[in-house]
């Protein structure tokens, strides 16, 4: 499964972290299945909310796949509000608790993007201290790996943006592309 994304700022990191909370939710046997985010804008803030959106797969991912939930993106999930009865109390109290961590995954994602100052590279950003949107190594990032092969968690999650030279042609999304056409290859 591939997700490109360009720009934190076009395209909002709360977006494609829906995208890739809904392709990570599918209903397919997890450890066959990876999901790459391809960020041609190799974006502190895109890393950070995809790192933060794992951490909320581990308890979306297995929520979506014992309630059977058909719309997997938390925020259109979450616009309405399903009609309880009392024979679901536990989908409830379960219902209640998903909703109050995607608005906690929300907020720290929001909060990111309001900063004014880069976001702290330190620990996993470290990477991202010395990087220039265009011009910077290639960064590749596995953020979640289903290390014991469960067919019902959370399928892989790597980040990948690659490299860019301001003297060498990139060719903008076609060039990201073609990196992730290649990189499973590897993996």
């Amino acid at each position: 499964m591939f997700v490109t994304t360009a720009d934190a700022e076009l395209e909002p990191p709360i977006i494609t972290v829906n995208t890739v909370l809904s392709l990570l939710a599918v209903d397919y046997p997890a450890n066959k299945l990876t999901c790459y985010v391809s960020d041609d804008g190799c974006s502190p803030l895109t890393f950070y909310s995809l790192l933060q959106a794992s951490r909320f797969a581990k308890h979306w991912v297995p929520f979506c796949k014992k309630y059977k939930i058909q719309v997997r993106a938390p925020f259109r999930y979450f616009l309405v509000k399903p009609t309880f009865s009392k024979d679901n109390a536990k989908f409830q109290q379960e219902w209640v608790k998903m909703k109050e961590k995607y608005e906690q995954l929300r907020e720290k994602i929001e909060n990111a993007a309001k900063m004014s100052t880069p976001l702290d590279e330190t620990g996993e950003l470290a990477v991202f201290a010395e990087v220039e949107r265009r011009n910077h190594p290639t960064i590749v990032k596995i953020i979640w790996e289903n290390k014991e092969a469960v067919s019902d968690g959370a399928p892989h999650l790597v980040y990948i943006s690659r490299e860019k030279r301001p003297k060498h042609q990139h060719h903008y999304k076609a060039g990201a592309m073609n990196v992730l056409v290649r990189f499973p290859i590897f993996y």
